[in-house]
């Protein structure tokens, strides 16, 4: 019995074992999260294309002959990790704007003069891509959906892939992550610049170059409260970089709670990522499905009803186990000396023997010298159930708990009860 509660107890630990194990829950998110590239052409302000100029960023001109193209990052959506079809970006990576650039002549103008024309014009997005590994693999998407109130997009690929997993989201209620300084992590590929100058360098992809970088939620900023079209905004302090855009900002379980969107300019561990709130608005008016983290995982469910049909099943073969443990009987009886030339002596009588008792050499169970014991008094047979008693015609009589037996006569002999030949004064027990 000890032996098949202590093999439950172990079946028990093994599964519960197994069903807490699987992947670590940032390595399984980093299966859904994918490079962006978008490739722009430029126009000047009468809508005309410019080519072969100089972009005005930051301060810093940088030469551009034709198009030019930028990096993000993004995460895949759906309920079907065979057929993914949707990625989540921001709304910046992929949206045409407006730009300042500075042409040829007026830049070779401004070497002699100190100063340079700066020109208004506009970067209008001519592709977009989700690059799985490097610029020899990159698949075109289609903008599908872009929110003008958050900094969110929507990108979709005509032939579905298994590359990337759908991420788990996990929208919130209002006040519920304020204050609590929970763990995150932002997800992506980040790059010293968002503009890609080298492609084969720029768009490598893999998972292995992928970065995951941790920090604390400071606050959450509602709609009504950012005083800007940003939408619902999670403030956190991870550190991160150009290309670190529209990637995902996940919980410890790795469910995707906000989508990066932009880090202070001037204040080192200010950053800002987009609730997943508005990612889930965006999804359901688009009527895109999607994973909501927070259940119980598809293997985990798995183990726990195995586990419940193995504890099942231990319990019943333990049950039927002492079920017939108590109707079998003992192995064995033991005949116990309690008056006479026996006492304190005992006999083990197994099952399918016959023991005899009496004062001769031959019996089983030898009386010498006992008054009133016949050579050959009686027998004992045990055939695993009942235990039978026979008197061998003794000239004294042979009594269970006073009664006796009658000569040649047989008498059932229970546990606890003497048995006396002749006399009490020669008495054993069974037990």
């Amino acid at each position: 019995m000890k032996k098949r509660l202590l093999l439950l107890v172990m079946v028990v630990m093994m599964l519960v074992s197994l069903t807490a194990c699987g992947k670590d829950p940032i390595q399984e998110a980093k299966e859904s999260v994918v490079r962006i590239y978008a490739e722009y052409a430029y126009y000047d302000a009468q809508g005309n294309r410019i080519t072969n100029f100089y972009l005005y960023e930051g301060g810093s001109l940088t030469p551009v002959t034709n198009t030019s193209g930028y990096i993000g990052s993004g995460f895949a959506v759906g309920d079907n990790p065979k057929e993914v079809r949707y990625f989540v970006t921001n709304r910046h990576v992929v949206e045409d704007s407006e730009i300042e650039y500075v042409t040829v002549e007026d830049y070779n103008a401004g070497q002699s003069t100190g100063s340079v024309i700066t020109r208004r014009g506009f970067a209008i997005l001519s592709s977009a891509y989700i690059v799985y590994e490097t610029s020899q693999n990159m698949i075109p998407a289609k903008v599908q959906y872009v929110s003008e109130d958050a900094d969110i997009a929507l990108l979709y690929i005509h032939t579905p892939t298994n590359v990337r997993k759908p991420a788990k989201l996990r929208p919130f209620e209002d006040g519920e992550l304020a204050n609590r300084h929970e763990d995150v992590y932002v997800l992506g590929f980040p790059a010293a610049a968002t503009r890609v100058v080298d492609m084969a360098d720029s768009l490598t992809s893999t998972l292995d170059h992928m970065t995951v970088n941790n920090g604390i939620i400071s606050n959450v900023t509602s709609r009504a409260e950012s005083g800007y079209s940003e939408g619902e905004l999670i403030q956190h302090n991870v550190d991160t970089n150009g290309g670190n855009s529209g990637g995902p900002l996940v919980d410890a379980k790795g469910y995707v709670l906000g989508v990066h969107t932009m880090s202070a300019a001037n204040a080192k561990g200010i950053a800002y990522a987009t609730s997943i709130n508005e990612v889930v608005r965006m999804l359901d008016s688009e009527r895109v499905p999607y994973l909501v983290g927070g259940g119980l995982e598809t293997a985990q469910l798995i183990g726990i009803i195995v586990l419940a049909v193995l504890i099942i099943a231990v319990v019943a073969v333990i049950v039927m186990s002492s079920l017939k443990q108590q109707k079998k009987p003992g192995s064995k009886r033991t005949i116990t000396g309690v008056n006479g030339v026996l006492s304190g002596r005992s006999f083990d009588l197994k099952p399918g023997t016959v023991c005899v008792l009496g004062s001769d050499v031959s019996c089983n169970v030898q009386l010498s010298g006992a008054q009133g014991v016949s050579r050959r008094h009686c027998s004992v047979k045990f055939d695993g159930k009942t235990v039978v008693v026979r008197d061998e015609n003794s000239t004294y009589g042979t009594f269970i708990e006073g009664v006796k037996i009658e000569k040649g006569q047989t008498a059932t002999w229970h546990r606890g009860q003497k048995l006396s030949l002749g006399s009490e004064n020669e008495s054993v027990k069974l037990s």
